[in-house]
């Protein structure tokens, strides 16, 4: 009896250790992306860098940026005047 009633506290106790296993990711990760920007912008401001290593380090830097930038192409669905209401007498919409 006592082991069907800690199914549901250890239940619980998993969705709190990855709720936080994510939350230190996401945050570990932006604060690494941090430290390399303002890394980059102090080596590329005070140091005699080099055009051709400029360009890489920033395209190292943008290949990162997916982690946190989705493109998402439009969809026909969200014009609402490709969605076709039907309509009755007076142009007044139908409900079916």
């Amino acid at each position: 009896m006592f082991v069907i009633s800690a199914i549901p506290s250890l239940y619980l106790v998993n969705i709190v250790i990855s709720t936080s296993l994510s939350l230190g990711l996401i945050f570990g990760f932006a604060i690494m992306q941090s430290f390399n920007a303002i890394a980059g912008w102090l080596a590329e401001r005070f140091t005699d860098e080099s055009e051709e290593k400029i360009a890489q380090r920033k395209l190292r830097q943008g290949m990162m940026e997916g982690m946190y930038h989705v493109t998402v192409q439009p969809s026909p669905e969200d014009d609402p005047a490709s969605v076709h209401v039907p309509t009755g007498e007076d142009n007044v919409p139908v409900i079916p």
